[in-house]
């Protein structure tokens, strides 16, 4: 019989040097099960407290954290009962155990489809789907989706099925996908038409498409940042199809443990952060319990009347700049959050290169060392259109120079790794393979300097982005070649180096070196990332706190008149001409006829 993720401890009876070290990781994991329990019913609290969503999406959102926390008991009790004497008269409870967390597990996988297709009702009730819930909706979804995960773990459990059940999932999330895709145009369509024509319609109509648009991309989101977890999961219940060792299968369950965790802890998170009463509720929650620690940034919203003295005072105060460094400012925020992004998004793919760097460690068979790497060849797949955004990133020019000639190298990197990748699947085709071995040997070191420079990537854009912050008044106008250059020539030199130490010698605990230095440095370089996110953004309210309340676009607007020194030609001007919407860097200004009001009552004011 298969069993869900169940780690063989009998393989270790006649090691139990080897057993003390997993028994320390799984009580460290009983721990850390604990606190996931106790940070889920708290994403519950959130969910239900909040209320970002309609009620139908928040009661499968409630359904998904319930089943993780049913999947957590069972894993803390399968973990407790491995650790404890008993193991080897408990296996029914364990077959028990493996049969709930596999139900869960198939919940989680049909959680894409539930969502999407209560996102489908919503479209086609948009008229009142906010004003009738039809609550029905969910529970149905749900009670359907519990069903279909019962009757599948049954299949996985009794009969050998595994390759047609992964295919099941893998084919209804892929359905579920351009579901979503279609759901979202859809609506785009409902938005331009209600702006292109004069058709009336209510305001619960229009929330519905917007929500309807909002949870679209929502969805995207979740699917690019958590879809590695996904397969991951397809891989390991697949595991048991390959005729691999017991160990290896221990591996798998531990590496299946590790991603499970970081998808409990960074799921909400991704959630929460499109999700702005989310937000509210959560740093509100913070702020009761840790007190003044917590600070909490105000706008207050523009008074409704004023003073010219008041105002040209309120001007006076704020600090000059001028739009380089206001721009500056504006991306240096907008790149450490997409910097933010690719560590979560990227995180699991850096963990599959590094594991595949010890796998020399472990005592295994050369034929499973062989699977592993297919299986890290297949997790490198997941870059195979880097030739096509490198040609986006040198296009588009959305970021500055020095950023886009890095995000360049390290596009141009894979692209060589891919090369050397496909001589050296050629030559292990070829019937020469032992008279070619130097080729081999060659495409080794140019795959590892690759993967040393993907590893140094992070760090590399982090250190610029310092720059960024530290020359934010002239880094537009002055680029500043040279910084690029350097980082890139001290990061080449540094994995020529670490390629050169890790194929010489012969010790295992190079590998354990390497892969620590690796660690340490993107977490300096996540660690750094946070603090330049909140200089950025101490700059950015330093320019915009005075006195007066008014929003971050009339401040904008009011310093830009006065430094110009020509007010009244502009008023003039904006009136006699339609205003376009215009989206600057610190938000979208005024526009048509409440622009032209908005002038004449500055006009009015400042006379």
């Amino acid at each position: 019989m298969v069993l869900m993720n169940n780690f063989n401890k009998s393989f270790y009876i006649e090691q139990p040097e080897v057993w003390n070290v997993f028994e320390k990781i799984f009580m460290a994991e009983i721990g850390l099960l604990v606190i996931n329990i106790a940070h889920t019913f708290m994403v519950i609290w959130l969910n239900v407290t909040a209320k970002q969503f309609h009620t139908n999406w928040t009661n499968i959102f409630s359904m998904l954290c319930i089943q993780h926390i049913t999947a957590s008991f069972a894993w803390l009790i399968q973990r407790v009962i491995l650790i404890s004497d008993i193991y080897y008269s408990m296996f029914i409870i364990i077959k028990i155990l493996s049969y709930v967390r596999n139900i869960c597990i198939f919940v989680c996988l049909l959680s894409l489809p539930t969502l999407v297709i209560e996102r489908y009702f919503a479209t086609i009730y948009v008229l009142n789907y906010e004003k009738k819930p039809r609550v029905h909706i969910s529970y149905f979804l749900i009670c359907g989706n519990i069903c279909v995960a019962c009757c599948t773990s049954i299949m996985y459990h009794e009969y050998d099925l595994l390759l047609t059940t992964i295919t099941f999932f893998l084919v209804i999330n892929g359905i579920a996908v351009l579901g979503n895709i279609a759901i979202l145009h859809i609506n785009y369509k409902f938005y331009r038409e209600f702006h292109k024509s004069k058709r009336v319609c209510d305001l619960t109509e229009r929330f519905q498409i917007s929500e309807n648009i909002k949870v679209c991309k929502l969805v995207i989101m979740i699917v690019i940042s958590m879809g590695g977890f996904n397969g991951l999961i397809c891989l390991t219940l697949l595991i048991d199809i390959f005729d691999i060792s017991d160990n290896s299968k221990n591996m798998w369950c531990l590496a299946f443990d590790v991603s499970a965790f970081l998808y409990s802890f960074l799921f909400p998170y991704i959630c929460m952060y499109y999700s702005n009463r989310w937000q509210i509720v959560f740093f509100g929650f913070l702020k009761i319990l840790f007190g003044s620690l917590i600070r909490k940034n105000k706008i207050k919203p523009i008074e409704k009347t004023t003073k010219a003295c008041k105002l040209h005072r309120a001007v006076c105060t704020i600090r000059y700049c001028d739009l380089a460094e206001r721009f500056q400012i504006s991306e240096n925020i907008k790149t450490c959050r997409l910097v933010n992004m690719i560590v979560i998004i990227m995180g699991g793919f850096n963990l599959v290169i590094c594991f595949s760097l010890l796998v020399d460690i472990f005592e295994i068979t050369d034929y499973n060392k062989n699977i592993l790497t297919l299986l890290f060849d297949l997790a490198l797949m997941f870059n195979c259109y880097v030739a096509f955004f490198l040609w986006v990133n040198i296009t588009a020019k959305q970021f500055h120079q020095n950023w886009t000639n890095i995000v360049s190298v390290i596009n141009g990197q894979h692209l060589v790794a891919t090369s050397a990748w496909i001589f050296h699947r050629l030559v292990l085709l070829s019937d020469d393979y032992w008279k070619n071995i130097l080729i081999v040997e060659i495409c080794s070191y140019i795959r590892l300097f690759c993967l040393c420079y993907v590893f140094l990537g992070l760090p590399m854009l982090i250190v610029e982005r310092y720059f960024a912050t530290l020359f934010v008044k002239n880094y537009e106008k002055k680029t500043r070649g040279y910084i690029c250059y350097l980082l890139i020539s001290g990061s080449t030199v540094i994995s020529v180096v670490i390629d050169i130490i890790y194929h010489g010698s012969q010790r295992e605990i190079v590998g354990i070196i390497i892969f620590t230095i690796f660690m340490a440095l993107n977490a300096f370089g996540i660690i750094g990332n946070i603090l330049l996110f909140r200089k950025n953004q101490k700059f950015f309210e330093e320019f915009y706190s005075n006195e007066r309340s008014c929003d971050l676009t009339e401040r904008f607007q009011i310093s830009e008149n006065l430094k110009s020194g020509r007010l009244e030609r502009n008023l003039e001007r904006i009136k006699n001409q339609k205003i376009q919407p215009l989206q600057n860097s610190f938000g979208t200004v005024m526009t048509d006829a409440s622009g032209e009001a908005y002038f004449d009552k500055l006009n009015q004011t400042w006379a």
